[in-house]
């Protein structure tokens, strides 16, 4: 298994996001909305709030 990094921008800390599955498919409305670049997350979080925080998850992949 290989361990993935994944960044999320926000005016908050984000422990436990809930994963939703739904039929909404629109880009940019619902969602939940991760990068695996360190600096675009901290560019959104910076947008969201003079205080903004980057939210690091840590994911791993199954190799098969």
């Amino acid at each position: 298994m290989e361990n993935n990094l994944l960044y999320h921008g926000s005016a908050m800390e984000v422990i436990y996001p809930e994963i939703r599955i739904t039929r909404y498919t629109k880009d940019f409305s619902w969602g939940f909305y991760c990068t695996n670049s360190y600096e675009q997350a901290y560019r959104w979080a910076d947008r969201r709030s003079s205080h903004g925080i980057v939210n690091v998850y840590n994911t791993r992949k199954i190799q098969n």
